[in-house]
Parts: C-alpha cells; sequence; structure tokens
C-alpha cells in the first residue's frame, strides 16, 4: 500500500503470504506478520511458493517455500511462515519458480540463489563483484572480495565473503 504496509493473498500452502501461517487458501489481502509499515516492493515466485519484499532502508527479507534454497537463509528445508532477513543492503529483488536473484547495493552486483537444475542462476553469483582490498578466495576462476555473496551448491548455503573468509548469509 501507499502507507509502506505490505499485504498478500491467494495460495498459502507453504507460508509464501508472510501472514505467520499455512493457511490455505486466502481470498482476501491479508497483512504479512511483522505489520512494518516500511515496504518498498515485492516479489513472488513463479509458482507462488515464496516470496520477497525490500523495505525502504534496503534490506531484503524472504518467505515461504524453502526446498531448494530459494530464500537465501542457508536452509533447504520446511517454509518460512514469517519474512527472514537476507543481508546486506540490497537495490532490487526478483524471484523465480524455485530461486531468487538480487542486485546489491554499492556496485550492482546481481547474486542469485536457489534452484539451478536448468541454469537460471546463471553462474554462482553472476555478475561484477564489488571490488574491496580483502579478498576470500578464487572459485572456478573468480576472486571475491569482502561483500560478495556465493552459494555453495556442495552445502546448500549462501555463504558471504566478510573479508576475512566465508561466513554464512542470513540465519
Amino acid at each position: 500500500k501507499t502507507n509502506g504496509t505490505l499485504y498478500c493473498w491467494g495460495s498459502d500452502s507453504s507460508g509464501q503470504l508472510g501472514n505467520g501461517a499455512t493457511t490455505g487458501n486466502q481470498v482476501s489481502p491479508v497483512q504479512e506478520s511483522t505489520a512494518a509499515t516500511d515496504w518498498a516492493s515485492v516479489a513472488d515466485g513463479n509458482l507462488n511458493d515464496h516470496t520477497c519484499a525490500l523495505k525502504t532502508n534496503g534490506t531484503l527479507y524472504c518467505w515461504g517455500s524453502d526446498a531448494s534454497g530459494q530464500l537465501g537463509n542457508g536452509a533447504t528445508t520446511g517454509n518460512q511462515v514469517s519474512p527472514v532477513s537476507i543481508g546486506p543492503v540490497w537495490a532490487s529483488v526478483a524471484t523465480g519458480s524455485s530461486n531468487t536473484c538480487a542486485i546489491a547495493t554499492g556496485g550492482g552486483a546481481l547474486y542469485c540463489w536457489g534452484a539451478n537444475s536448468n541454469g537460471q542462476l546463471g553462474g554462482v553469483p553472476y555478475g561484477d563483484s564489488p571490488v574491496f582490498s580483502d579478498v576470500c578466495g578464487v572459485i572456478n576462476s573468480v576472486e571475491y572480495h569482502a561483500g560478495s555473496f556465493f552459494y555453495n551448491t556442495t552445502s546448500n548455503v549462501l555463504q558471504y565473503c566478510d573479508g576475512a573468509g566465508w561466513v554464512r548469509a542470513g540465519r
């Protein structure tokens, strides 16, 4: 809404409405569970199984099905029925059926996570990473610096380079 509140409706089999539950079909708008008033934009998964939204300060939140790691919270099990912060600061977000991509602020690097069965992630991450002095390492001939994200397909975890090493992103 214009006042910064976020409402969702439709299927809620995986918690994708963010209302704190899995209520089945919701035929009228219901406010997401945090009742925040600073939402800027929202994107829902192609099959409506997960939702991600940006707040006005650039904080990204995702909720719903996490079967393929599409929430970016470092997990691939269960449903997240309330918004969870995926961190640091983002400029925009887009969702696919089981994947999510977001553009980071401060350089415009594109990061993607979740299912990659058809190459929908375009590389991990895809795009130019912000240039920082601290290097976390080289993966597949790409040098990763502080502020970079990397989706570890072996452990199905979104990792963040904090300048000293890789740490799990999200919760």
